[in-house]
């Protein structure tokens, strides 16, 4: 009960992103692709990457950013619904 009363939040606005308690908005959202459980270990390899990670969830989205001015270069985000998120981001 306690993990999931806890756990991050994904919420997707017509503005933004907000992945636990960080946020960022959809005018910064590049590429947004797909991970699953194989190729997760290689979207987590990079160390300019925000990491909104949950170890027993194998699937997720890995999502380039566009901001210039931001050092950070992608987020992976851990989801089991990992199509339907990047579906709602590239909409």
């Amino acid at each position: 009960l306690i993990f999931v009363v806890f756990a991050p939040r994904i919420i997707v606005t017509d503005s933004e992103l907000r992945a636990g308690r960080a946020r960022i908005e959809r005018t910064f959202i590049g590429t947004v692709t797909p991970i699953d459980r194989d190729s997760r270990a290689m979207a987590l390899a990079d160390a300019r990457t925000w990491k909104l990670v949950r170890a027993w969830i194998p699937t997720g989205v890995l999502i380039t950013l566009t901001d210039p001015a931001d050092p950070t270069t992608s987020w992976y985000v851990s989801t089991r619904r990992a199509q339907q998120l990047a579906n709602a981001l590239s909409a």
